[in-house]
């Protein structure tokens, strides 16, 4: 069960990792 839990926190920190990425590349691209 931890690491259940421990697997789902880390696709969490993956996913925001992947929009930050995202919204910096849009960024840039705008400006």
């Amino acid at each position: 069960m931890v690491g259940e839990l421990a697997a789902q926190v880390q696709g969490l920190v993956e996913e925001m990792a992947w929009l930050k990425r995202q919204f910096q590349e849009q960024l840039l691209t705008v400006t």
